[in-house]
């Protein structure tokens, strides 16, 4: 018999194993969260994020974790062809827009 992982047994075992090999791991919440005060939903970043980021050394790393018969969401889907089209990622302290748009105008 087959046991079947769920998405967060495999998330938590995927980030186990980044962090024992080096690697920086933050893990998304993507989730909405009842309000009670708005009287909405609020969602906490926005729909198609990855489930991890993970940096090690100039490496960045998106990873959207699905069970094994998981599919994407068009929103994840449209994330990691965003995502596939990048030449180059910036980080930035900001303090202001001015930050911004110095590093902006830097690359």
């Amino acid at each position: 018999m087959k046991i079947k992982k769920s998405e967060k047994d495999t998330q938590r075992q995927i980030i186990d194993y980044l962090k024992l090999t080096g690697w920086s791991v933050y893990r998304t919440n993507n989730a909405a969260t009842w309000n009670a005060k708005c009287q909405a939903y609020i969602w906490h970043g926005k729909k198609g994020y990855p489930d991890i980021t993970a940096i090690k050394g100039k490496i960045l790393m998106f990873a959207e974790i699905k069970s094994s018969v998981g599919k994407l969401s068009t929103d994840q889907a449209e994330f990691q062809k965003l995502i596939s089209e990048v030449d180059q990622v910036m980080a930035v302290t900001a303090r202001s827009l001015d930050d911004i748009l110095a590093k902006i105008s830097a690359n």
